[in-house]
């Protein structure tokens, strides 16, 4: 199909026996050198069925190649056209069409691709029950498959202590051990003191803390939240909840 002419009319006319002059000459020159320009250049749109030509651009290692602008035109078309289907999830009518939407279709979240690098990996959400605390207790332990490199983790203990009379002096220690080909120990953290003094009284204990761990891949990792009381004349219950998860 046939392109418009430039966007530019000629500045002299000719006919048999006109005289061509040096000024003339260099205007008609400098016409084209002045409107050769994106404003100046037609369009490679005589027609609809002009402006909806595309050819596929091929693909690395199979490339094909453009012989005149024209032909580069159609090659944006095309990838034009394909963004927009990848991103409706269906073919759109042409490279122009407005009639589409960034939509997932359904059926197209699977999850192979949800493993790759969309969501939280592999995952580890224990609580454990009401444990009475001695010098060293565990309250609970989790193993996690790892195939990623980081581990986001997060322990809470919470529960309460009984100080008989007479009241009863202690302190408590919450200790995390992660194994991954060998154990290593995070904490003690925070102490929590408790002087019941002459009285009998019930006291809450809670305590809370999290982790970025980088880990070797692939491989299992054992977390165990432990906790130890010292002192005397203290009853003690406590729960753990351990939460490990693979971010990226």
């Amino acid at each position: 199909m046939a392109d418009l002419s430039g966007n530019y009319t000629l500045i002299n006319t000719y006919v048999d026996g006109s005289i061509l002059t040096t000024s003339k000459y260099a205007a008609d020159h400098q016409n084209h050198i002045t409107n050769q320009n994106p404003t100046g250049t037609s369009s490679h749109a005589s027609s609809i069925p002009d402006m909806q030509l595309s050819t596929d651009p091929g693909d690395v290692g199979s490339e094909s190649l453009p012989g005149s602008l024209a032909q580069e035109l159609e090659r944006i078309r095309f990838v034009l056209k394909e963004i927009k289907s990848n991103v409706n999830g269906s073919a759109v009518a042409q490279w122009y069409s407005k009639g589409w939407t960034a939509g997932v279709a359904n059926g197209s979240i699977t999850t192979a691709k949800l493993a790759t690098s969309a969501t939280l990996g592999n995952r580890l959400d224990l609580t454990g029950s009401p444990t009475l605390v001695g010098s060293d207790t565990q309250l609970i332990s989790g193993v996690i498959s790892v195939t990623r490199a980081k581990l986001y983790v997060r322990g809470w203990v919470y529960g309460y202590g009984i100080s008989v009379n007479p009241g009863g002096s202690c302190q408590y220690q919450f200790t995390l051990k992660q194994t991954a080909g060998g154990t290593t120990t995070i904490g003690p953290f925070n102490t929590v003191v408790c002087d019941g003094g002459a009285n009998t009284i019930t006291f809450p204990i809670a305590w809370y803390d999290e982790f970025v761990f980088q880990v070797n891949t692939p491989q299992n990792v054992t977390y165990e939240l432990r906790a130890g009381k010292a002192g005397g004349n203290v009853t003690s219950f406590l729960v753990g909840r351990l939460s490990a998860t693979e971010i990226v």
